[in-house]
């Protein structure tokens, strides 16, 4: 399948972390499991990494989740020239996947309760969509790596040989960074651009905990086409300061709205954000906490 390398999300999603695991690396000599473990104290100490979907102390309205849906949806964070990231945001058409999605689960990280997760999350998102998503042991569309850092080395080696030399790339960048918690690398079609073909899910066994669970919510989300962090989303995990670790109802929500329909892939922020609008103000009843 012929691949157009698009972007390589979370390489933003979680550098803003890189100071305070530089701190508390330098404390403890090394970054180790403990290291992340510390840092996900430190996060909860300060109140965030929250697991409720439904937060009652954040309000928000129609309004608000349009302008959040076209911050997320029509632009990406980072993006590359050649080698090197930038941090920049930079304007795309609305982009998205269709019909079957599958999935491989590779690693020496990997767990049962990373297998069980990963399933109720795309359950979960497969019902928000439409999509479908099958794990697969074989061909599949999506990869999602759990790897100690000698196995990250083997799966490197393992995207140059099935002819992935882009996602190796973008892979050495994050692997060689351990501030990077987690990333992923999504491609569209060049025969359709605006259509979602193939990611690479990727983060590091030494990731733990509620920690471990933010990182397969959010990477495993945004690549559905979600693909940029808003400061003013919230509550929403596509946002860079990581008070919330799981998918929210104001995330399934602008989901809904990436695969509605009405929405065609391919669509400028400017063609597609008064149908978003009108869709949203259709979803009034279903948005009854709001």
């Amino acid at each position: 399948m012929k691949h157009l390398f698009a972007w390589a999300t979370a390489l933003s999603a979680r550098v803003c972390l890189l100071g305070l695991i530089a701190v508390l690396a330098a404390c403890a000599g090394n970054i180790t499991p403990e290291t992340y473990l510390r840092l996900t104290e430190k996060l909860q100490s300060k109140g965030h990494l929250r697991v409720d979907t439904a937060p009652r102390d954040v309000v928000y309205d129609v309004r608000a989740l349009a302008e959040n849906f076209q911050e997320v949806a029509f632009s990406y964070e980072f993006h590359f020239q050649g080698k090197r990231l930038i941090n920049r945001r930079l304007e795309k058409p609305l982009k998205r996947w269709r019909g079957v999605i599958r999935y491989r689960m590779d690693g020496d990280g990997v767990t049962d309760a990373d297998r069980a997760e990963v399933a109720k999350l795309t359950s979960r998102l497969g019902e928000l969509t439409g999509l479908a998503f099958v794990p697969s042991d074989g061909a599949h569309d999506m990869l999602i790596t759990i790897a100690s850092a000698p196995d990250r080395r083997r799966i490197s080696r393992m995207l140059s040989e099935r002819g992935l030399a882009t996602y190796r790339e973008r892979y050495d960048i994050w692997r060689r960074k351990p501030g990077w918690l987690c990333g992923a690398t999504l491609s569209s079609s060049t025969e359709d651009p605006a259509r979602l073909v193939y990611d690479h899910v990727f983060l590091a066994a030494e990731i733990t905990g509620v920690l471990r669970k933010s990182c397969l919510h959010e990477e495993v989300t945004q690549s559905l086409g979600l693909t940029n962090d808003s400061a003013t989303a919230r509550p929403s995990i596509f946002n860079d300061d990581h008070e919330f670790a799981v998918l929210t109802q104001h995330d399934e929500t602008l989901l809904r709205l990436l695969y509605d329909p009405r929405l065609n892939p391919g669509m400028s922020a400017v063609e597609a954000m008064p149908i978003a609008r009108r869709i949203l103000d259709g979803m009034r009843p279903d948005l009854s906490d709001l």
